[in-house]
């Protein structure tokens, strides 16, 4: 049931709307820091929340966002009819998820983790300065990544055309099954693979050896068992 359209929330800090079929407009709620909202195919306005931080999305269609000034985490997950995300100045989080139309990231300056899955149609990462962390997985259309200066981490997952990514410190850069990458980044390329046998690996020893001990200590249980009755039934 959803919190919005049944209780008094102007002193609430969380509200999760869920299936709200009847909401078009979230507005003027002073306190209020963390909005959930899913499955709400009617709404279309969110603003003048002064105070909220993260902001989520989930099966939601285009929605307007204004005067949030304090927009730190939006995250947009399953929305089908998003084409592009809004410009909110001070965003230091964006994370996007199963969004197929999504055809435009704009450039938001400062924002520092962009996290981008199966983005169909999106073909380009603009150059957005400050950002520390993209991750790209799943972008079939993605062919362009700006050269963004101060990554600390880049990562590329089944980007099938990607061909232009930043110069970047190999240290700092995964690139798994984007095979236009091979050629140029093939060190790289191949590091990161024997990295994932090596991962693979190890957590089929520690799996095997925590199965392994766990017989150990129990046959071990049952020679003590043993061993007690043995003295129980000698005295």
């Amino acid at each position: 049931m959803c919190m919005i359209c049944h209780e008094d929330i102007i002193n609430k800090k969380y509200i999760h709307c869920n299936q709200c079929l009847n909401i078009t407009t979230i507005t003027n709620i002073v306190s209020l820091q963390e909005l959930y909202c899913s499955d709400c195919p009617l709404l279309t306005t969110i603003s003048n929340i002064k105070y909220l931080d993260k902001l989520y999305f989930w099966k939601c269609p285009i929605v307007i966002i204004s005067n949030i000034s304090r927009l730190h985490q939006l995250y947009f997950m399953d929305c089908s009819r998003l084409t592009t995300i809004p410009h909110i100045a001070g965003l230091q989080k964006l994370h996007i998820d199963n969004c197929p139309q999504l055809t435009t990231i704009p450039n938001i300056s400062g924002l520092q983790y962009l996290h981008c899955t199966k983005a169909d149609l999106l073909t380009t990462i603009p150059n957005i300065s400050g950002l520390k962390y993209l991750q790209c997985r799943e972008c079939p259309a993605l062919t362009t990544i700006s050269n963004i200066i101060g990554l600390h981490l880049l990562e590329c997952v089944l980007c099938p055309v990607l061909t232009i990514i930043p110069d970047i410190n190999h240290s700092n850069l995964r690139i798994v099954d984007c095979k236009w990458l091979r050629k140029n980044y093939h060190d790289i390329y191949s590091y990161n693979k024997r990295i994932k046998n090596i991962i693979k690996l190890q957590k089929w020893v520690r799996n095997n050896l925590r199965s392994q001990w766990a017989q150990c200590i129990l046959e071990l249980k049952i020679l003590v068992t043993n061993f007690i009755k043995e003295i129980n039934s000698s005295i």
